[in-house]
């Protein structure tokens, strides 16, 4: 890259005005720069082509007659000249290095110029390329955005489809506990109460089970009825808690065997002292199975 100040160096050495040793030290610059080669070049042709082409010019006849007439004054005996020779080459040599300036900051302009274009073509590629990166992360998120959206509809339908078939399980649980469930029913044992009757269901998976009792004659506050599970595993039967029934009432308690029961063959319902007791003592009131 050649500065300012080598430029204008460049042209006093086209136009041989340069001293000897600024002379010898810009050629040995010359001589390992090519484009500052090219430069003088052309700087020491603009210079010939205006020192050849300058017009002569004859000086005016007052300026002859003062130059000849200083020179008889001052009786110097000088190398004889012609003043209407020296005007013009000392224009053109002015001109030159006018022109040889005025060149240099043409080709200053033309290098700016040319780094100039060379960054609007950078800048138009990188505006080119933001634009199509752009665009593919705007195709990016519209297709990210239609993703998201089918994500949600499939999970929207997953969760239903999920409900529906938690539903479906819930139901066939429902009917396979059912289908194994145990439905007894007790009839009466008391002749003052012929239309007593109950109904058990029995859970054997989770030992639990729901009696419900009609028409049975309520209890005295002193007596419990107490329900009883028989299993042939045991030599009496299961003791399945106490209860009490109220005048005019319909009863349903859920009830649990202290024991675990294995085959509920058959229910029973006797009526004992409150609290109930261990083994049955009192009259049979209910039995079914």
């Amino acid at each position: 890259m050649i500065d300012e100040q080598l430029e204008e160096t460049a042209a006093i050495y086209a136009l041989g005005t340069l001293e000897p040793d600024e002379r010898a030290a810009f050629e040995k610059e010359l001589a390992g720069n090519e484009e500052l080669q090219h430069l003088v070049d052309d700087l020491t042709a603009t210079a010939a082509s205006l020192a050849h082409t300058a017009p002569l010019r004859m000086p005016p006849p007052h300026l002859e007659a003062a130059i000849m007439r200083e020179i008889r004054n001052s009786k110097i005996v000088r190398p004889s000249f012609s003043a209407a020779r020296w005007v013009p080459w000392a224009l053109a040599a002015c001109l030159a290095l006018s022109t040889g300036l005025l060149f240099v900051s043409r080709k200053k302009l033309e290098r700016r110029v040319t780094d100039l274009q060379s960054e609007q073509r950078q800048s138009q590629l990188a505006v080119a390329k933001l634009s199509t990166e752009r665009d593919q992360a705007a195709s990016q998120v519209t297709d990210l955005e239609k993703r998201d959206s089918d994500s949600t509809a499939k999970i929207a339908a997953l969760s239903r489809e999920r409900e529906r078939t938690s539903g479906e399980i819930a139901r066939l649980q429902e009917r396979d506990s059912i289908s194994q469930m145990q439905i007894a029913t007790l009839s009466s044992k008391l002749s003052e109460a012929p239309k007593a009757t109950a109904f058990v269901i029995w859970d054997a998976e989770n030992q639990r089970g729901v009696l419900t009792a009609v028409d049975v004659p309520p209890n005295a506050a002193d007596h419990d009825y107490q329900l009883w599970v028989v299993d042939p595993k045991y030599q009496i039967p299961v003791d399945a808690g106490v209860f009490s029934v109220k005048n005019g009432e319909t009863t349903k308690i859920v009830f649990k065997p202290k024991l675990r029961v294995t085959s509920a063959d058959a229910f029973a319902v006797s009526l004992e002292r409150k609290g109930g007791v261990p083994k049955a003592e009192g009259p049979m009131v209910l039995v079914g199975k």
